[in-house]
């Protein structure tokens, strides 16, 4: 009876081993990022800050989203953009950036956008798509 009651605390402590250093069922092993950029729903107002491609690229506008951090656009070019309800930084390749404030309306860009940084949000403020 001895010997069995051993095995058993070996086979408990590996599961109980693995059960720990699992990942719970049905939860994300790859990190997705908080700040996100996507392709803007033409029509409504948009409640991201907005960057706007020019008419000859027949894009529609870029939204950028989510909590405070990062999102990478490459070398984009943008004519201009929304400040919506975030505060953040538009990135420029040359290693300069723009700060802009929520509610800040709309400025003029014409250059490429390496990426956008988010540091605040604020209620109330929205973009035409």
């Amino acid at each position: 009876m001895r010997k069995s009651f051993k095995v058993a605390t070996v086979f408990t402590g590996a599961a109980a081993a693995t059960a720990v250093f699992a990942p719970a069922a049905g939860a994300a092993t790859a990190t997705t990022p908080v700040t996100h950029h996507f392709n803007c729903t033409i029509g409504p107002r948009a409640n991201a800050t907005v960057l706007y491609w020019p008419t000859s690229k027949h894009h529609g506008p870029t939204c950028v989203s989510g909590s405070w951090g990062s999102t990478s656009l490459g070398n984009t070019y943008f004519t201009y953009f929304c400040a919506g309800p975030y505060s953040g930084a538009i990135n420029f390749p040359n290693g300069g950036y723009r700060l802009y404030s929520k509610g800040e309306g709309y400025g003029t860009l014409n250059q490429e956008v390496t990426s956008v940084d988010l540091f605040g949000w604020n209620a109330g403020y929205t973009c035409a798509t």
